[in-house]
C-alpha cells in the first residue's frame, strides 16, 4: 500500500468515542456494498438532495441513493440520548420539588383563599416563591460549573467548558423548565377548595 495523504482525527460512531487510528482505502482496491459521500453545500435541503442524487446517478444510473441526512442531524442524534436524559431528570426533579412544596403549603393556601386571595394572586405567589430556589440553584450551579470546568471538559464535545453561549442557553432552558414546573402545580393550587384545605392536617 502507498500512503497518499494524512487526514485529521475523525469520530465515526459517536461524538464521545476515543481517537482510534483509521485507514481510508481506495474503493477500487477494497470493494464494499455501502459507501458514504459527504457534500459541503448551502441551500435548501430538498433541492440539494435532488442535485446530489442527480450527480451520483450521472456517474452510474444503477447506483441507489438513500439516507440523505444533514450532518447537524447526525451530530444531534449522537447526543440525543444524553440530552433527553438530562432534560427528563431536570424536568421531573424540578416538577417534583414544586409539587411537594405546594402540597405542604395547602393549608396556608386555603387560609389565604378564605381571607379573600384570588386564584390569580395565589398562582402569582406560588410561582414567585417556587422560582426563587430555581434561580438561586441556577446561579450556584453556574458558578460551580465555571469553577469545575476542567473536570466537565471530558463530558463536552467540541465545546469549551466556559462557553458563554452554552451557559446562556442552559440557563434559559432551566428557567423555562422551572416556570413550567411551578406554573402547573400553582394553577392546581389556585383551584383548591379553601374549606377542604382547612380541614386537612
Amino acid at each position: 500500500m502507498t500512503v497518499v495523504g494524512v487526514v485529521g482525527n475523525a469520530k465515526l460512531s459517536s461524538l464521545d468515542e476515543r481517537n482510534v487510528p483509521h485507514v481510508y482505502n481506495s474503493m477500487y482496491q477494497f470493494s464494499s456494498r455501502l459507501y458514504g459521500v459527504l457534500v459541503r453545500a448551502t441551500g435548501d435541503k430538498a433541492t440539494l438532495t435532488r442535485a446530489v442524487q442527480r450527480e451520483i446517478q450521472a456517474v452510474d444510473p444503477n447506483l441507489p441513493v438513500s439516507d440523505m441526512t444533514e450532518m447537524s442531524d447526525l451530530m444531534s442524534e449522537g447526543v440525543g440520548d444524553r440530552r433527553f436524559a438530562a432534560w427528563l431528570l431536570t424536568s421531573v426533579g424540578v416538577y417534583g420539588v414544586a409539587s411537594y412544596t405546594i402540597v405542604r403549603r395547602e393549608k396556608e393556601i386555603g387560609i389565604r383563599s378564605a381571607l379573600g386571595a384570588s386564584p390569580g394572586q395565589l398562582v402569582h405567589m406560588i410561582l414567585r416563591d417556587g422560582m426563587t430556589p430555581v434561580l438561586v440553584g441556577l446561579a450556584a450551579g453556574g458558578v460551580a460549573a465555571a469553577l469545575s470546568g476542567r473536570l466537565l471538559a471530558a463530558l463536552l464535545f467540541d465545546v469549551k467548558s466556559t462557553d458563554g453561549m452554552v451557559f446562556a442557553s442552559a440557563g434559559i432552558t432551566l428557567i423555562a423548565i422551572g416556570i413550567l414546573a411551578n406554573y402547573l402545580p400553582a394553577r392546581r393550587a389556585g383551584r383548591i377548595d379553601p374549606i377542604a384545605a382547612l380541614r386537612n392536617d
